[in-house]
């Protein structure tokens, strides 16, 4: 059940990930930056959970949404400054952080209750984006 519910999100961000990467430097991005951010919070959540799901091992679920994280992150970035290494290292400790937690800290119903919103927040993302990209065409 928990895996059905992972991998649409992981799915969905790295399909926004890969428009944020595709996209020019200009500002009417098809994936802003403020998307961006919570994007990579949900793909490194996702990551590791579904890497600690699979493997049934935090360490190396957390190794593995670390690594996915910092590389969409380094691939997305426009600028390198300071605060975007900053806020980079932020929404991948956030979501390492999440899915650490929730995989056996919590009953299952609770867990699913959790999880529930970061997969609403994954779909209304790519409806957002899916819609402002047929609007601009």
């Amino acid at each position: 059940m928990l895996i059905a519910m992972v991998v649409p999100i992981a799915l969905i961000e790295t399909w926004l990930i890969w428009k944020r990467i595709g996209a020019s430097a200009d500002a009417d991005a098809v994936v802003s930056r403020d998307i961006a951010n919570s994007v990579l919070m949900r793909l490194t959540f996702a990551t590791q959970l579904i890497v600690e799901l699979l493997v049934h091992n935090k360490t190396v679920g957390g190794i593995a949404a670390c690594v996915a994280g910092v590389s969409a992150g380094l691939l997305t970035m426009r600028s390198a400054h300071l605060e975007a290494f900053s806020e980079l290292a932020m929404n991948v400790f956030m979501g390492v952080s999440m899915g650490i937690f929730l995989v056996g800290s919590l009953p299952r119903h609770i867990t699913i209750l959790l999880i529930t919103p970061v997969l609403g927040s994954s779909v209304f993302t790519w409806l957002h984006v899916v819609m402002r990209k047929r609007l601009a065409s």
